[in-house]
């Protein structure tokens, strides 16, 4: 395991069936994987609720969502790609420096081949 990664990698393993799918050799998938210092320095953390009505295992859950693309995708300049959390996608821009910034804030960093697709290690959240 990537030690920058702990912290999104312990949000995952809430959550078998979304462990299930990343272990899946038939199923094709991205990730995008927030580093740990995303984490540190954020004020507003996924499992943060604002009223007693919200679930925050839910708010965790649709995060991690957000971070995975249901194909192993290479990026490409404007494409849109569509994530696990239905009705949300990641915007693709190529920046100056010839890596990708995805929705405008979140830069990628080193990308890594995997069983049934590829991560991407990348510097803010996407959500």
């Amino acid at each position: 395991m990537e030690k920058d990664l702990t912290t999104f990698v312990d949000y995952l393993r809430m959550f078998g069936d979304i462990i299930d799918r990343l272990d899946d050799k038939d199923e094709s998938l991205t990730l995008f994987a927030p580093i740990n210092k995303v984490f540190h320095n954020a004020t507003n953390k996924p499992s943060y609720v604002t009223s007693s009505s919200e679930d925050p295992m839910e708010k965790i859950r649709r995060f991690v969502l957000a971070h995975i693309v249901p194909k192993s995708s290479k990026l490409h300049n404007g494409e849109k790609l569509d994530t696990l959390l239905e009705g949300t996608k990641i915007e693709v821009k190529l920046g100056n420096d010839g890596n990708f910034i995805l929705n405008e804030k979140a830069n990628t960093g080193m990308t890594k081949e995997a069983v049934n697709g590829r991560f991407y290690k990348i510097d803010a959240t996407l959500i």
